[in-house]
């Protein structure tokens, strides 16, 4: 069914209200605002101080850090954001060989 096709079905069955624009609020948030506290403080110590040799977080890590820890496993695009949201500086991507 086109959109035009479902906007006329609706505004014949619930009339002018029913083409009113709303709000997609989107799926709730997988970590709580505690849990996401946690998580900055976790990531404070640096990677090295779990194990990892090099200095700077990456969204991978930090990605597995989140999954481990919560139970909720991200991509590492979205960690970046979440990252970013939560006032965590820009990370590096790890360098690899070609």
């Amino acid at each position: 069914m086109t959109t035009i096709s479902t906007w006329i079905k609706r505004y014949r069955a619930e009339g002018e209200a029913a083409l009113r624009a709303t709000v997609a609020t989107g799926q709730p948030a997988a970590l709580t605002c505690e849990q996401k506290s946690q998580l900055v403080e976790l990531l404070r110590p640096g990677p090295k101080a779990r194990g990892h040799k090099q200095e700077s977080w990456t969204t991978t890590r930090a990605a597995d850090l989140i999954g481990i820890t919560f139970g909720v496993w991200y991509h590492h695009d979205h960690v970046r954001k979440l990252l970013h949201q939560l006032g965590w500086p820009h990370q590096t991507p790890e360098k690899r060989a070609l």
